[in-house]
């Protein structure tokens, strides 16, 4: 069955969400988007997704969609898809002198397994204007998830202008040292993730130490666990780092504690699109 689209508050079939291509959410990328993951129609953090969509917006100057037009959409395509688990995403494309499109896309949400990660050069620019915004200029993204897969991995560690690590091409990053949980600052360049700021909440909850602080490759390297975090996986292990397996990996430490309790909220606090 053909793919449906929501556009501007229409569900059309995938061929006819058209938007022209002179706009510069195409020509220039000038938009910005969420992704989160619902099930039974039950999204978790939703109100903040929305909130990030807003100040992204904001930064690049686009016309803003309503919380209710947000949840509208996002209804919208839910319902298209038969699955347990659907990756929602909604996108706000400029169009130029302040207006945009909106557009909302689902399908279903594949098995997590577990990550292998693949240390990169790349850095984040130092200072730059998208830092924090989650933008549809995506290409350097793609292109280090295939690299990363070109050397075997899932995911490519992304360092920040400094040369400490910042976040994964697709994801927040956490190490586990010593029982304590350690993710990189926000000044590093990655981004204010959802499921990043649920897990350090959650950490807190469960009496565990979170620390956000510079988190350097050797620190990746020689941690005990590694996990990524995002809206539609939540909380995914790290089985490997450049190939070299983690000694702490297994189903019974800090990093599984951790996704038992997230997974507990998003059933208890998730809310009806």
């Amino acid at each position: 069955m053909e793919r449906r689209v929501w556009l501007n508050g229409r569900l059309c079939a995938e061929a006819e969400a058209v938007v022209p291509a002179v706009w510069p959410g195409v020509v220039h990328g000038m938009g910005v988007f969420e992704t989160l993951r619902s099930e039974g129609g039950r999204v978790f953090r939703l109100r903040e997704h929305y909130e990030r969509l807003v100040e992204g917006c904001g930064r690049m100057g686009l016309e803003v969609p309503g919380y209710e037009v947000f949840r509208e959409g996002l209804a919208a395509v839910e319902r298209t898809v038969e699955a347990a688990s659907v990756r929602l995403r909604f996108s706000v494309l400029g169009a130029g002198e302040g207006k945009a499109a909106w557009m909302a896309v689902a399908g279903q949400v594949d098995a997590v397994g577990e990550a292998r990660l693949v240390v990169t050069g790349v850095r984040r620019a130092a200072g730059s204007l998208l830092a924090g915004v989650k933008a549809t200029s995506y290409a350097e993204n793609v292109l280090l998830q295939r690299a990363a897969a070109a050397g075997g991995g899932t995911d490519a560690v992304v360092l920040g202008a400094d040369g400490t690590v910042a976040e994964a091409a697709m994801s927040n990053l956490f190490v586990v040292r010593d029982g304590v949980v350690t993710t990189p600052l926000l000044a590093s360049g990655c981004l204010p993730g959802i499921m990043r700021a649920v897990v350090v909440e959650t950490c807190g909850l469960e009496g565990i130490e979170c620390r956000e602080k510079e988190v350097t490759v050797g620190d990746l390297r020689g941690a005990a666990e590694v996990f990524l975090t995002s809206a539609v996986r939540r909380v995914q292990r790290v089985a490997t780092v450049d190939g070299e397996r983690l000694v702490g990996c297994g189903d019974e430490g800090v990093t599984a504690r951790l996704a038992r309790a997230v997974e507990a909220r998003a059933a208890a606090e998730s809310v009806m699109l």
